[in-house]
């Protein structure tokens, strides 16, 4: 073939190209993010959509399992094995792409990406969290980490921990705690430094926490509360940490985990309303868009009892905010009974497990709510005697006016975790104190507590008789 036949051939195939290029760079549902709340949304869109084109947009080459993270030291050992896989989505017809989004045009429904514009109907920002970082004379020393979710950083800071001998942890939540009991199994020296007077302060009462640092201080990792560090020291590479109460810590590591602060930046620059704790977004993820939502731990979340922002950023949320965005993108298919956000959380200090939902003591007072606290210490199975039986202990906070349930803190044995479960489910259906005293439970003497001291009842029972008083 020559001449005009050719050039023509030349240019049709170019145009086909340029086609199929476009139509290949358009999303029904675009989805910015490839964690949790990303990928639920995505899974949850093709369940109630299974004709729409949707394409997950992540920066990273592969995603980890974050609640799993500071687990990777001992318990599981190696980053590889925290790996979600790409056939999550791949096999569920969902197109991954690679690359980052830089800027969102709403008038024309595009972004523009490092991997070319795509053009979008609706779209989803799972934009995730970053870790704060504090002003700390020394922050930028060599062996000072940070708790990133990307794959060769956390290589990296593990890789360090084997190598290095004692280690600093900044900050006493559940990720700076978690870490430590982990890490603690290596044999190597922990420090624990919290500003507050006591570990994971935020989400238990006094009597939880001091449970908590005496499992710590059992484990052999130490413990500095009502402390700030002043200054890490080092030359090129961190080798101590100076304490606010002019203790020095040798130190070969320091792991910061001082809380995350929501990735908005993107939304910001679309001219999407930010509050004061993330992306804006009502009931069903919509933002002041009615195109564009946002999931997880970007979002502004509204505390259950008041109304009022806060931040709170669990795997747990962001994939119940997944489901709502992702059967809600397109029309109205499950409405939400249940408004508000609550704060459920559990986790395992040694042998011993812990769990809060809801409220603490603490805070309802903050909040000016006059409560009563329902207390039972029990075991776990029935007889007291079976070999595996451990001490259960139990707290329930009901507002005093409306019995109304409010919070609960369980420690005990692995059962803790549904326990707590089961009262974040009476939580949220607005269980009051006389509901949790009359209802139903299924026990087994090889399972649960006895019928007789069921720990839920019994600390309803107690509550009711202090409201009967």
């Amino acid at each position: 073939m020559r001449g005009p036949e050719r050039y023509f051939l030349i240019i049709s195939k170019n145009f086909l190209k340029s086609v199929i290029s476009l139509i290949a760079m358009y999303a029904d549902v675009l989805i910015i993010g490839g964690g949790p709340s990303g990928i639920v949304t995505a899974l949850t869109a093709r369940k109630n959509y299974p004709d729409k084109k949707i394409v997950v947009l992540r920066k990273e080459d592969k995603v980890v399992i974050p609640c799993a993270i500071p687990y990777l030291s001992s318990s599981i050992e190696s980053v590889s094995k925290d790996i979600v896989s790409d056939e999550i989505l791949t096999k569920n017809d969902i197109e991954l792409l690679k690359g980052e989004a830089k800027s969102i045009n709403r008038g024309e429904k595009y972004v523009e990406t490092t991997v070319g514009k795509i053009s979008y109907d609706k779209l989803v920002l799972a934009t995730g969290a970053t870790p704060q970082k504090i002003p700390i004379e020394g922050i930028e020393l060599e062996n000072v980490f940070f708790i990133k979710k990307e794959v060769p950083y956390l290589e990296k800071l593990f890789r360090t921990v084997r190598e290095v001998q004692n280690i600093v942890v900044i900050g006493g939540g559940f990720v700076g705690v978690e870490f430590s009991t982990d890490i603690v199994r290596l044999k190597k020296k922990i420090s624990i430094v919290e500003l507050l007077p006591h570990v994971v302060q935020l989400n238990f009462d006094d009597e939880f926490c001091m449970q908590i640092e005496e499992k710590l201080k059992e484990m052999g990792i130490n413990v500095y509360t009502n402390t700030r560090v002043e200054k890490i020291i080092g030359e090129r590479k961190v080798e101590k940490v100076l304490l606010s109460n002019g203790k020095e810590l040798e130190a070969d590591m320091v792991i910061v985990s001082v809380g995350l602060r929501p990735n908005v930046e993107l939304a910001r620059n679309a001219g999407i309303n930010i509050g004061r704790c993330g992306i804006v977004v009502d009931d069903y993820g919509r933002t002041n868009d009615p195109d564009v939502f946002a999931v997880g731990d970007c979002v502004e979340r509204r505390d259950f009892i008041t109304g009022s922002c806060r931040s709170v950023m669990l795997a747990s949320l962001a994939c119940r905010d997944a489901r709502v965005v992702g059967s809600n993108l397109f029309e109205m298919k499950r409405l939400r009974r249940i408004v508000g956000d609550y704060p459920i959380f559990s986790t395992i200090i040694g042998d011993t497990a812990f769990g809060c939902a809801g409220l603490t003591e603490r805070q309802a007072k903050e909040m000016k709510i006059e409560v009563v606290s329902g207390e039972f210490l029990t075991v776990n199975r029935h007889p007291g005697c079976l070999p595996d039986a451990k001490q259960i202990k139990i707290k329930l906070l009901f507002d005093k006016k409306s019995h109304l349930l409010l919070g609960g803190q369980v420690s005990g044995d692995k059962a803790v975790a549904e326990i707590t479960n089961l009262i974040g489910v009476a939580l949220q259906a607005k269980f009051t104190c006389e509901d949790i005293y009359l209802m139903e439970v299924g026990t087994h003497p090889m399972l649960t507590s006895s019928p007789i001291v069921y720990p839920v009842i019994k600390a309803a029972e107690d509550a009711l008789m202090k409201l009967s008083a």
